[in-house]
């Protein structure tokens, strides 16, 4: 669609002549509006960003028109489910506020049709709970997103599109580990991979090494979450990012840049979890330049590149963000404290744009980002900076009222710990300690519930708390008392996973 803006016009236009003719019964406006509706989904997919009020708009007429005719005709059900599913998922940033339901009658219309001619509509019904699915996961509605990937697997297993399938496995991974079934996760994991292998085996073009890849990037996930499989997803990350980047280098580079980019933030994350902060660093340089200037620096697409850089700037600055403040932690864990310290200033600059457009989706992040940037103050011994920081951060917590913006209990023992590093290097031990206590706690509390994560911020916890005990000195029941129980954390981590934490323990050992 070279004029999007023109041709949604004339989709309006043709509504417009054809709603009255459908009232009245004609039938050659009925074949036409059948014929607009089809051509309308397929031209989805090359609407633009500026053109999704306009879009949004004729979905709703088309779904409300399409709604007319069925009052009249019901055998036109299938072409109000079709226009339900555009206006439901087409738009994924905006919801119609004229039609709030279409999701859920969508996949009511779908469903009730499959049961029907399970043939002719399972493959569709099966399409509209995917779709379905990811959108309450994006919302953090994971429990309703799992029952809805698992009623889309079922389906899935019945056809016969091996390609379908392994998507559907894949979002169902991500489903099952947010839901804690990290076992269970894993297995569905690697079917996806194993089913993108044989396909690739049959077919070997980019579409299907690229999708081999991103199932790659998405077991490397679930690994990481599962106890003693580090290096394993280690391995799934690097051949995740080897596949991408030779993709990045061919002709069709703009389409896989952004990819290699998060692909890279992953791996540098699991360098990093496994202790190896240098290699995760080189990681995470390159996957923030591939993210702000596009990677390829040729003369021939320099210009090209450049204008994607915009876009990823403009289209992907949450993920910028991300990349930035994990570079910032691992710049400061190898020592690159000046690099570290740019880097958070960026991070927390661009996320404050970020939360003057919506507040209510990228205030958390503000919080993570600012906690990252004061512990970098401390690093520094900026400990008065680092204080006003910290007081901003948790102002701002409490004006988003929620307990959601710390995910976990582990991210908030993290910040307590970044909290005791501030009070102590002010001078305010009682403040420390009793922060050092109640992060440590968090800690155990954590480590003790039955859905466990990857604790990737421990490497920062201990070392605040490291800090914080060589600073309060030999003196006092309670700083020995914390010294016990920072051992005791560290040994349970070192036996729930060996090959990450064990060489913490011997660090804290020697306190």
């Amino acid at each position: 669609m070279h004029k999007p803006q023109k041709a949604l016009n004339l989709f309006g236009e043709g509504l417009e002549i054809l709603r009255p003719l459908i009232a009245r019964e004609y039938s050659p406006a009925i074949s036409l509006f059948v014929l607009l509706q089809r051509n309308f989904t397929s031209c989805l997919k090359d609407i633009h960003e500026s053109h999704i009020d306009l879009g949004l708009t004729v979905a709703e007429t088309i779904v409300a028109v399409g709604r007319a005719l069925v009052g009249a005709y019901p055998q036109y059900r299938p072409l109000l489910a079709a226009a339900l599913h555009d206006l439901a998922f087409a738009f994924p940033a905006r919801q119609s506020s004229h039609e709030p339901d279409a999701a859920e009658e969508c996949i009511s219309l779908y469903q009730d049709l499959a049961n029907r001619d399970c043939q002719a509509y399972n493959e569709r019904y099966a399409d509209a709970l995917y779709n379905f699915s990811r959108r309450l996961f994006a919302i953090g509605e994971y429990q309703s997103a799992l029952r809805a990937s698992l009623e889309e697997t079922q389906l899935r297993r019945k056809l016969r599109d091996k390609e379908y399938l392994a998507s559907c496995l894949d979002h169902l991974s991500r489903c099952l580990g947010a839901a804690g079934q990290i076992d269970v996760a894993l297995n569905i994991a690697e079917e996806a991979v194993r089913i993108r292998r044989k396909l690739v085996e049959e077919n070997m073009t980019w579409k299907f090494e690229s999708q081999l890849a991103e199932s790659l990037n998405n077991l490397s996930h679930c690994l990481l979450l599962a106890p003693n499989c580090a290096q394993r997803a280690l391995s799934s990350a690097r051949e995740a990012a080897s596949i991408q980047r030779g993709h990045a280098r061919d002709t069709r580079a703009e389409a896989f840049n952004l990819r290699l980019g998060v692909f890279l933030h992953n791996f540098s994350v699991i360098l990093s979890a496994v202790g190896r902060n240098e290699e995760a660093l080189r990681a995470q340089e390159e996957a923030v330049q591939i993210l702000t200037r596009g990677g390829d620096s040729s003369c021939v697409q320099a210009l090209s590149l450049s204008h994607l850089a915009s876009c990823l700037r403009a289209s992907f600055n949450k993920r910028l963000t991300d990349g930035l403040q994990n570079l910032a932690a691992h710049a400061l864990l190898a020592g690159a404290h000046d690099e570290a310290f740019s880097s958070a200033e960026e991070a927390v600059g661009i996320t404050r744009k970020l939360v003057d457009i919506n507040p209510s989706q990228h205030s958390p992040t503000l919080v993570n980002v600012l906690y990252t940037y004061a512990n970098i103050l401390c690093e520094n011994a900026e400990y008065e900076r680092s204080h006003s920081v910290i007081l901003e951060a948790e102002a701002l917590r409490e004006t988003i009222c929620s307990d959601s913006i710390f995910v976990s209990l582990e991210a908030s023992a993290a910040y307590m710990s970044t909290q005791a590093r501030c009070f102590v290097g002010l001078g305010r031990r009682d403040d420390g300690l009793r922060s050092v206590m109640g992060a440590i706690q968090l800690y155990e509390m954590d480590f003790s519930s039955p859905q466990k994560i990857m604790f990737e911020s421990f490497p920062w916890f201990l070392r605040n708390i490291v800090c914080c005990i060589s600073a309060l000195g030999e003196n006092g029941v309670n700083v020995a008392e914390a010294k016990t129980d920072v051992v005791g954390l560290s040994r349970m981590l070192a036996g729930y996973d060996p090959d990450k934490y064990e060489r913490y323990l011997q660090h804290v050992i020697e306190l």
